[in-house]
């Protein structure tokens, strides 16, 4: 486990080179949704944005390797524990951000693209269904 102070320290410099790198997301967002994701933990499989396998559609920074771990889910606003899911993994850690950009270039997203301060682009995360949130109706 590592310290706050650390994780931030690690995953920064990444993040900012992404955004040089014309990444929509702004580093401070980035930063805070590796926080929510892992809790300031990085895991093995180098995920730190919660990237499902989804529908396994192969990247340039994801050929397929998965890993299985429970998490939460919320249901029509009922949170449900140890839920199983399939994790992309990845080589490192900018791969994950990477795969992660590559999903914000679809139309689903284009708020969050178009997201013109860090404030904007984590209410247009949320309102675009990036969070973990199931509607059952």
């Amino acid at each position: 486990m590592v310290t706050r102070q650390a994780f931030i320290e690690l995953i920064a410099p990444i993040a900012v080179k992404l955004r040089l790198d014309n990444s929509p997301i702004f580093p401070s967002v980035r930063i805070a949704q590796a926080i929510l994701e892992t809790g300031g933990n990085v895991n093995a499989w180098n995920n730190l944005v919660g990237y499902k396998v989804g529908s396994g559609v192969l990247t340039p920074y994801w050929q397929g390797d998965r890993v299985s771990a429970s998490t939460w889910e919320l249901i029509n606003g009922t949170r449900y524990d140890n839920v199983p899911s399939d994790f992309r993994t990845y080589p490192t850690i900018e791969a994950g951000f990477r795969d992660q950009d590559l999903l914000f270039q679809s139309s689903r997203y284009v708020s969050v693209r178009n997201a013109k301060s860090p404030g904007e682009q984590t209410q247009a995360l949320q309102n675009s269904g990036y969070a973990t949130f199931k509607r059952m109706d």
